[in-house]
């Protein structure tokens, strides 16, 4: 059964989700819900990239969050502030 969450929570599960499997150092995700596949995706980075490099992915998503209105559609919400986390994190890096 999918979950269907709005994208507050959605994403609110999905960071969750991320730094319980990060900190046991498995990926817990085991469930069919809406950020089931970005969870994939970020565990998968995490193999490619490494743990700090994935953890400060999703630090700067954070940092790059702006809840002023509330999407629908969680894939575009979260792809947005994901890429401009790695951006952030890119141009950190450089300073």
């Amino acid at each position: 059964m999918i979950q269907n969450f709005g994208t507050r929570k959605t994403v609110a599960t999905l960071f969750k989700v991320y730094y319980a499997s990060t900190i046991a150092g498995k990926n817990l995700d085991s469930s069919d819900w809406k950020g089931h596949k970005w969870m994939q995706a970020l565990w998968e980075i995490r193999q490619l990239q490494g743990r700090d490099a994935a953890d400060q992915y999703m630090l700067y998503t954070y940092k790059a969050w702006e809840d002023s209105a509330e999407p629908t559609d969680f894939e575009h919400v979260f792809l947005t502030r994901f890429m401009a986390g790695c951006g952030s994190r890119t141009i950190m890096a450089r300073a």
